[in-house]
């Protein structure tokens, strides 16, 4: 199985509507690449709200932790499937033989 292999999985709501409001509130949970049997669940921040949420955690608990977090400039499903798809192919996925 090669890192091209893989499937792309919005949340069943994400339609056109729900992408114009994410984009407007700068993140989206609940994608998921299928690989290898695997679910690798991807979270999707802007620059704009992953710095908020970065401050906030950072000055609640002293640090920041996001695991699969992806930054886009903005939050499209062009954007997400850029991303998705370069990380893919550069091998980059924690605990995932690719």
């Amino acid at each position: 199985m090669s890192a091209n292999d893989f499937r792309i999985v919005y949340p069943e709501w994400f339609d056109e509507l729900a992408e114009f409001e994410h984009k407007g509130k700068g993140y989206l949970e609940g994608v998921i690449a299928l690989f290898d049997g695997k679910e690798i669940p991807f979270t999707f921040y802007d620059i704009t709200r992953f710095n908020q949420d970065f401050e906030y955690e950072c000055a609640q608990k002293g640090f920041a932790y996001f695991e699969n977090l992806v930054v886009l400039p903005a939050i499209t499903k062009a954007n997400i499937n850029r991303a998705v798809n370069k990380i893919f192919n550069a091998a980059r996925i924690p605990n995932v033989n690719l």
